[in-house]
C-alpha cells in the first residue's frame, strides 16, 4: 500500500485533495490499499497517478477532456478512476495524457495544438482515447510541455520515436512548428536507451547504464554533453529551464559524487552545494516545473528527510524557515521527515508544475 502527499498548486484541484487552495504544507492525497504508486505524472493543471496494478487515476483539470469525455464536468475535484483498461505507463503535457496500455498501444487524448497527441494535423484534439501507435513490451512514455516521446527496447538496442513541437530542434533538425505524427529520433542496435528526460525546449537521452547518450534543444548553455557522455550511473533530470545531474559514484576526479546544476537561476533554480554541504546518503531525487526534490537520510541515519529548492511560488517548495514567504530564497528547505524506523528505499518522489508529490510505501 501507498500513502501520497502533495502539496503546492491547486488552483485547478489537481492535487486531488477536494478544494483548490494552494498547500505549503504536506498534504494526504490518496490513500492506495490496491498496491504501491508505480508513477504519478503532471499535466499543466491536471494530474494521473498509476499504481503497479496497472489500474490509472486522474484529478484536476478535465476542460480539454484530459480526464474524460468531460460532459460539463470540467475539472474532478477529488481522485477519479480510469475505467476500462489496465496501463503500463502514463505521461502527461500541458493539457493531453498519453498512455501505454496492456496491448502496448499509445494512445492519447485532450487538447496537442501543437501535435501533442500524435494523431496527425488532422486531429489535434479528442475527447476520447485514440490509439498512436503499437511498440514493444516494456516500452515507456514521456512528456513535457508540448512534445512526447516513446523508449522502445529491442533485443540489445532500442528506439525513440517523438512528436510535437520542434521549433527548438527538440526532436531533429532542421527545425519545424509541427511534428504531427511519431517520427524516429534515435536508433541504435547496441545501446538501450532508459528513459529521456525533458525540459520545455530540450531532450536528454540516458541509456540503461546511466550515460547522456543524445542532447538536442535549445539546452543550457553551460551544460556540455560531450563532457558528460563517458560517465556512467548518472540520474538527470530536467526542470523547464534547467539541467540536474546527480553524480552517485565518483566516477573520476573531476566529478565527485553531488547534484550538478545548469540553466536558468533567476529563483534559485540551481542548487548550489557552496551553501549547503549536500547529503551523502540521497535515496530518491527529481525535479518538477523549475524546483527540484531529494529525500535523503541524515549523517546520523535518524531520519529520511525529503527537502526542496527552487521556484516555490505556490508552496511546492513548503514554508521556508524564518520567513512567511514560501516563494523561493533557499537552495534547500526540508519538508518532510521520518523517524529511523521507516525504509528510506520506500520512499518516492514525483514533481509536477509546481506539485510536489511524496509516497511512502507500507
Amino acid at each position: 500500500m501507498t500513502k501520497i502527499y502533495a502539496l503546492g498548486s491547486n488552483g485547478n484541484y489537481q492535487l486531488g485533495i477536494g478544494h483548490c487552495k494552494d498547500i505549503v504544507e504536506p498534504h494526504l492525497s490518496f490513500d492506495a490499499s490496491r498496491g504501491n504508486v508505480k508513477r504519478i505524472a503532471c499535466g499543466g493543471n491536471h494530474t494521473m497517478l498509476l499504481l503497479e496494478d496497472g489500474s490509472l487515476y486522474g484529478c484536476g483539470d478535465n476542460s480539454r477532456d484530459q480526464l474524460s469525455p468531460n460532459a460539463g464536468c470540467t475539472h474532478w475535484k477529488e481522485w477519479k478512476s480510469i475505467q476500462n483498461d489496465i496501463f503500463k505507463d502514463v505521461a502527461c503535457g500541458w493539457d493531453f495524457t498519453a498512455v501505454i496500455n496492456e496491448d502496448d498501444e499509445v494512445l492519447t487524448r485532450g487538447s496537442g495544438l501543437k501535435g501533442e497527441l500524435g494523431l496527425g494535423n488532422e486531429q489535434r484534439e479528442s475527447k476520447e482515447w485514440k490509439r498512436v501507435m503499437t511498440v514493444s513490451n516494456k516500452s515507456k512514455i514521456f512528456a513535457t510541455l508540448h512534445n512526447c516521446v516513446v523508449v522502445q527496447p529491442y533485443l540489445s538496442g532500442s528506439k525513440v520515436y517523438g512528436w510535437g513541437s520542434n521549433t527548438k530542434c527538440q526532436l531533429f533538425e532542421p527545425k519545424c512548428r509541427i511534428i504531427s505524427r511519431p517520427e524516429l529520433t534515435y536508433e541504435s542496435e547496441d545501446v538501450v536507451i532508459d528513459y529521456v528526460a525533458m525540459g520545455k525546449d530540450f531532450l536528454i537521452y540516458v541509456d540503461v547504464r546511466g550515460r547522456i547518450v543524445k542532447a538536442t534543444g535549445c539546452l543550457p548553455a553551460a551544460f556540455k554533453a560531450e563532457k558528460w557522455a563517458p560517465i556512467e550511473n548518472l540520474l538527470v533530470r530536467c526542470m523547464w529551464t534547467s539541467v540536474h545531474i546527480l553524480v552517485t559514484k565518483n566516477s573520476t576526479q573531476d566529478t565527485p559524487k553531488g547534484i550538478y546544476s545548469f540553466g536558468n537561476n533567476s529563483h534559485g533554480q540551481l542548487f548550489d552545494e557552496k551553501e549547503l554541504e549536500l547529503p551523502l546518503d540521497i535515496k530518491a531525487f527529481t525535479t518538477g516545473s523549475e524546483h527540484g526534490i531529494i529525500g535523503y537520510r541524515t549523517d546520523n541515519a535518524d531520519r529520511t528527510v525529503v527537502a526542496c529548492w527552487g521556484w516555490g511560488e505556490h508552496g511546492n517548495c513548503g514554508k521556508f524557515k524564518n520567513s512567511d514567504s514560501s516563494n523561493s530564497g533557499t537552495p534547500l528547505n526540508e519538508i518532510f521527515s521520518w523517524a529511523k524506523n521507516v525504509n528510506a528505499e520506500n520512499i518516492h518522489l514525483f514533481g509536477g508544475c509546481a506539485t510536489t508529490w511524496i509516497a511512502q510505501d507500507e
